[in-house]
């Protein structure tokens, strides 16, 4: 008799660690899931192209920065993050390497003012604005109209052998050192969409939304 109670309570005790194990599988799982519907997109240049104006010559972008939980804590710790838009413009050749024609770099930065809540939005262009939500300043941050490129740049806009590589990234050497520990060692401070490579895409006559183009392709 009490070894059949003995029996009927070790079942259940491992019936009740089954559960449990089966339980916590199961929570991980959930929050795996959780934490992949919630994974921020990653920093992106999605559209370049140029503009003319007269005799001016224009740069105009797409791209996109997540709001992801690092960029956020950064911002409303008191950092000032700084974004770089870098753009290089070469020329293709069959006989020998590719030839680099240029490099254009745009930059803004974002800042967070504890006592008003807003988020401030300063770009090279001149632009100031406030927003009430990150979201909000990063998808301004994200569109770029009308930045101003040397005309030595005019006949290599439509050439067909031109294309270019565009990077959007965080200023990482205006960071404080912890911070920039944390870039590297913490996927979720990955602030830089890496090299994209774009078709070369000239709009003689518009500054505004872009022209449709070829598709992207990664960098090489």
């Amino acid at each position: 008799m009490a070894r059949a109670a003995n029996n009927g309570h070790r079942t259940a005790a491992v019936l009740a660690s089954v559960v449990l194990v089966c339980a916590l599988v199961g929570a991980a799982r959930g929050d795996a899931a959780r934490a992949q519907e919630r994974e921020p997109e990653s920093f992106a240049v999605r559209e370049i192209w140029f503009s003319a104006a007269g005799p001016g010559r224009f740069l105009n972008a797409e791209m996109r920065a997540p709001e992801s939980r690092p960029l956020r804590q950064a911002l409303e710790g008191g950092l000032e993050i700084e974004f770089s838009l870098q753009v290089v413009v070469n020329r293709r050749r069959w006989w020998w390497l590719d030839q680099h024609v240029a490099d254009i770099n745009w930059r803004a930065a974002l800042s967070y003012d504890s006592i008003l809540r807003r988020y401030r939005l300063a770009a090279a262009d001149g632009f100031r604005r406030e927003y009430r939500t990150l979201r909000d300043a990063l998808d301004r941050m994200g569109v770029l109209r009308g930045w101003p490129i040397s005309p030595e740049l005019a006949p290599i806009l439509e050439d067909p052998n031109a294309y270019v590589l565009a990077r959007l990234e965080v200023d990482v050497a205006r960071l404080p050192q912890p911070v920039k520990i944390l870039l590297l060692t913490d996927d979720a401070w990955d602030f830089d969409s890496g090299w994209t490579r774009l078709p070369m895409v000239f709009s003689p006559d518009s500054h505004g939304a872009p022209p449709s183009a070829p598709t992207h392709s990664a960098a090489e």
